[in-house]
């Protein structure tokens, strides 16, 4: 058995032997290439700083640097504008699909809808006369619903104020049918600034028959009353709807002191 593995151990010892002369002498070659290289990298850099080279290629190199970081901080900023245009294209298609259930609720609210503008459009016509054209408009827009009263010659400045009264007078007898909201309605004194006395006891009759074809809560108190002077020194009385009683109580006996 040891007869037969000798020749096979020798054998093995030779062929690593001449491995381990064939690497050192490849180690002792690249050393030789290496230092050559060296000495020419040398004079290459001798003959670039004789001419004033060098420096020009080091600033050719600090402006690559820079360049370089330049273009990585456009990368990142190309794919940051890339997510905000996906999520633009995102919020776009969601808000597309909110303004279509919108206009769809609209469709099924028509009922509704149609009762608000018939109510706006007999309120300017008993304003205005019956040749009034009056309506509501609402548009289911990208941002919110928008409903907006229209009244023929509706850029006066009297009849836009009462486009507003209308409409909140609208709302109030909606809400109060269907149990929807308040059951009373404020404006502050204000609405009326700019409006003829014609006009101001037409709306206030108006409120009075709404109130009362509605059977809109009224306060059977001392300040369930108003006297407004108009045109001609001729008073009118309208009820009021349920509003804080102090200010009714103030306003009621202001306008008993003015008659």
């Amino acid at each position: 058995m040891k007869d037969f593995h000798r020749p096979i151990v020798r054998n093995r010892q030779r062929y690593l032997a001449e491995e381990v002369e064939s690497v050192e002498t490849q180690l002792a070659d690249r050393a030789t290439q290496r230092e050559r290289l060296g000495a020419e990298l040398q004079q290459v850099l001798r003959t670039l700083d004789e001419g004033g080279a060098l420096e020009a290629l080091t600033a050719l190199q600090q402006a690559l640097a820079q360049k370089q970081a330049s273009v990585e901080a456009l990368r990142h900023r190309y794919e940051a504008a890339q997510t905000l245009e996906a999520s633009a294209l995102e919020i776009k298609a969601k808000r597309l699909d909110l303004q279509r259930a919108l206009k769809d609720d609209l469709d099924e609210r028509a009922r509704q809808t149609s009762e608000a503008t018939v109510l706006v459009s007999g309120f300017a016509q008993r304003l205005y006369g019956s040749g009034c054209q009056a309506y509501l408009e609402f548009d289911a827009g990208p941002s919110s619903l928008r409903i907006v009263p229209h009244v023929d010659s509706d850029d006066s400045r009297g009849i836009g104020i009462m486009v507003i009264f209308c409409f909140d007078l609208t709302v109030a007898v909606v809400a109060h049918r269907h149990g929807r909201g308040p059951d009373f309605l404020v404006h502050d004194s204000h609405l009326f600034d700019g409006i003829d006395d014609r006009q101001l006891r037409d709306a206030l009759e108006l409120a009075a028959e709404v109130i009362e074809r509605e059977g809109m809560p009224v306060r059977e108190d001392a300040a369930g009353a108003v006297v407004r002077r108009v045109r001609g020194r001729r008073a009118l009385r309208v009820p009021l709807l349920r509003a804080w009683p102090q200010r009714q109580s103030i306003r009621a006996r202001r306008a008993s002191a003015s008659c």
